[in-house]
């Protein structure tokens, strides 16, 4: 599958990289203004109308792209505690059948679980989610193949019609939590984001020329700040990497092994 540049890259990088970058787009920006330091361009109403709404369009920015991020991360747990839910419910209602039939659903049960639990476990290793998929797959091949045989013998009426209908949500929510993880903020934004952050820095430092001295230690808090922002909002996208994982909502899944020791 297709992912975004941004994602492919390292987050901390990526940041530190925009950090050097608008540092040196501060100092292009004085430079490029020490031929006006004797011009009155500074007082022009205009002039300071545009560079007010330059960053309070970042921030607009910053905010916004920031809080869909926050809202996906926070999807994500929520799918994955759901998922839990759904194998939960399904696993209990193995108990509606009889104790011959109950071995078979078990062993797949068993093996779907730790699959799911091995999907998350894989962390960015492709191949072992990849893996991880073929098997939960598996599992639910042979899962729904056996309700589906004990659903045709009127003795299992009650136990198919609960249990069905707890095997299409568990596997709809395991789709739902895979496409989940590639719910991301769109390339073309964070570069527009990007853009945004080294005009303001070249803003910054092309209107900083004139009186007074230049606070070259706000300046490079100002970058350190923006550049944390942006690593946070692809962190906050990359959940199986970085410093923000979904490693607390996961043991929802992996907590379930008991209800299979019964």
């Amino acid at each position: 599958m297709h992912l975004s540049f941004y994602y492919s890259l390292n987050t901390a990088v990526l940041a530190f990289v925009l950090f050097l970058l608008m540092i040196i787009f501060i100092v292009l920006g004085r430079y490029l203004s020490k031929d006006r330091i004797t011009s009155d361009h500074t007082k022009n109403p205009g002039n300071a109308a545009m560079v007010t709404s330059l960053y309070a369009l970042l921030g607009l920015l910053l905010a916004f792209t920031f809080g869909m991020s926050g809202d996906r991360f926070r999807q994500r747990r929520v799918i994955i505690v759901e998922e839990a839910n759904a194998i939960g419910t399904a696993t209990l209602r193995l108990q509606l059948y009889a104790d011959s039939v109950q071995p078979g659903f078990r062993k797949h049960f068993g093996e779907y679980l730790e699959a799911r639990i091995s999907y998350f476990d894989a962390g960015t290793d492709t191949s072992r989610i990849r893996v991880a998929l073929q098997q939960s797959q598996k599992a639910a091949d042979s899962l729904w193949s056996i309700a589906s045989a004990h659903a045709r013998h009127p003795s299992n009426l009650v136990a198919s019609n609960q249990m069905v209908p707890a095997l299409n949500q568990m596997f709809d929510i395991a789709n739902s939590r895979f496409w989940s993880e590639y719910n991301r903020t769109p390339g073309s934004i964070l570069s527009m984001l990007l853009i945004l952050c080294l005009s303001s820095g070249f803003v910054a430092g092309h209107t900083s020329v004139g009186e007074g001295k230049f606070d070259w230690f706000m300046a490079i808090g100002f970058c350190a700040l923006i550049s944390c922002v942006i690593y946070f909002i692809i962190d906050l996208d990359r959940p199986r990497a970085g410093i923000i994982t979904l490693q607390d909502s996961a043991r929802a899944i992996s907590d379930l092994r008991y209800l299979l020791k019964k």
